[in-house]
């Protein structure tokens, strides 16, 4: 099926990078019918100012709509509620089919297997993640570095680690090139995923040796192309 020609523009379609729940192959995000909402014009001065409309009906809608998914892929499936949102997850291409035919104006998002190769290699492969783009479009590895540990020291046995790359072998992400900024006096308004990017294995194996307690976890990309 030919997405962009049964699918609204504004949908967003991606392939999957990893199976969801460590099961499922595909999501379909959808959301409930707009024109169906009644506002809720009920006052509660007990209501957070941030909070969102409210409807008297959107829990109606949201159960209709399970009910709708679940006739359709029956137990092999599952759903996730937010807001004025569900979440579908399945891995049989004839659940999204009809429920693409059924409710495409209804679906925000939609992530797919480019192919059965892919499919096999989400199954095998549960800590890599499959995309069409690398990190930057340049690196294959990221590695995430645990933010409590050389918080306070700014994190400079790192910097002084990587002094020793080239500077086309590597590169940090921005919260991490803050920490080493001369402009930011305080620490604490940095934020807490602090991230290096290798291109080489090498290099990697290099880095994750010299701080092998300071890594929280490591992330792989393997292109969609390459999986054939």
């Amino acid at each position: 099926m030919n997405l962009d020609k049964v699918l609204p523009k504004y949908v967003r379609k991606t392939y999957t990078e990893r199976l969801f729940f460590g099961k499922y192959c595909y999501k379909v995000v959808l959301e409930v019918d707009k024109t169906q909402l009644i506002l809720d014009h009920t006052r509660n001065r007990d209501r957070p100012v941030w909070r969102r409309t409210t409807y008297t009906n959107s829990l109606k809608l949201l159960t209709l709509l399970k009910k709708e998914l679940l006739l359709i892929a029956g137990e092999n499936c599952r759903t996730r509620q937010e807001w004025l949102k569900i979440s579908f997850f399945t891995n049989d291409k004839n659940h999204v089919d009809a429920i693409i035919d059924k409710f495409a104006r209804q679906i925000l998002e939609i992530s797919f297997p480019a192919n059965q190769a892919h499919v096999d290699f989400l199954s095998k492969n549960r800590k890599v993640l499959v995309r069409e783009r690398l990190f930057n479009d340049r690196y294959k590895y990221k590695v995430y570095i645990n933010p409590y540990n050389m918080r306070t020291e700014r994190f400079r046995p790192v910097a002084e680690f990587l002094e020793h790359f080239d500077i086309t072998r590597y590169d940090v992400n921005n919260i991490l090139r803050d920490f080493w900024s001369p402009f930011k006096h305080s620490i604490r308004n940095l934020g807490w995923t602090v991230a290096v990017y290798f291109k080489d294995l090498e290099d990697l194996m290099m880095f994750q040796l010299r701080f092998t307690d300071d890594i929280m976890k490591i992330e792989e990309i393997v292109l969609v192309r390459d999986l054939k």
